[in-house]
């Protein structure tokens, strides 16, 4: 005879314990415990120093070279400044210079450079004393001549026998110092600076700018002066005596340049 018997739940909630708990054993040996990730550390930021500012060497400025209109060694046969003679003076071109020569006192001489006419210049020129006048004999240039009128550079010495100069216009019938004089109120010779004065030879060099007239001796810098009575004209040379009964000078190395 068949008969059904039941089973006790509570005889079987041991076993399903036991079951349960095998399983969880063996989930826990399957998965391991998960290894952290490491903590994020940013990569340092980078400082990117900026190349200096390129600056380029500073260029030197170029000084133009003068535009040289006239030139004169006197080593040729011909000048501008024309030979001249007569009683008293005489001038010509011999050894390599242009020479002068006045054999009488109180006697003037200048030539006048007829070719050319200049408003801005610098004009540059070697000039010697041959014979010993000390006291009694003036040498230079003159510029901006025009009509009779013109500005005068001139050396001389005074009865000492210290050096000197003058700066002056001169007009037909006039006479303007430009220089103050240092030992003769009114008049316009002034001491040069010691040493400067070359008893043989000296270069004197005139600068013209509008109105304003730069001097120098032996390319040192003697005066400043401005005038407006002459705006253009030509270059010459001049000499003269006074008590002296003999002058011989030379002029040489004659340079006229435009800015």
């Amino acid at each position: 005879m068949n008969s059904k018997q039941k089973i006790n739940p509570s005889l079987l909630l041991p076993v399903i314990l036991v079951f349960l708990s095998m399983l969880a054993c063996q989930a826990s040996d399957l998965l391991s415990t998960p290894t952290p990730y490491p903590t994020y550390t940013p990569y340092p930021e980078i400082i990117v120093t900026p190349y200096p500012t390129y600056t380029p060497y500073p260029q030197p400025s170029l000084t133009p070279a003068p535009d040289v209109r006239y030139t004169e060694d006197f080593e040729g046969s011909s000048s501008c400044f024309e030979p001249y003679s007569d009683a008293v003076m005489s001038s010509q071109m011999s050894a390599g210079a242009y020479s002068v020569r006045i054999t009488e006192s109180n006697q003037g001489f200048r030539s006048i450079c007829l070719d050319q006419t200049f408003i801005d210049f610098t004009l540059e020129a070697d000039i010697s004393l041959l014979e010993d006048t000390a006291g009694s004999a003036y040498f230079g240039v003159m510029f901006r001549e025009t009509g009779g009128q013109y500005y005068s550079f001139i050396l001389s010495t005074a009865p000492d026998g210290y050096p000197i100069y003058c700066v002056s216009y001169v007009g037909s019938n006039s006479y303007t110092p430009l220089t103050n004089s240092t030992f003769d109120p009114g008049h316009c010779w002034s001491m040069l600076p010691a040493g400067l004065y070359d008893s043989q030879t000296n270069r004197l060099r005139v600068s013209m700018q509008g109105e304003v007239m730069s001097i120098y001796l032996n390319d040192e810098i003697l005066t400043v002066v401005r005038d407006n009575l002459l705006s253009a004209g030509r270059v010459g040379l001049l000499a003269g005596i006074y008590d002296q009964p003999v002058l011989e000078a030379a002029y040489d190395n004659l340079r006229v340049t435009v800015p």
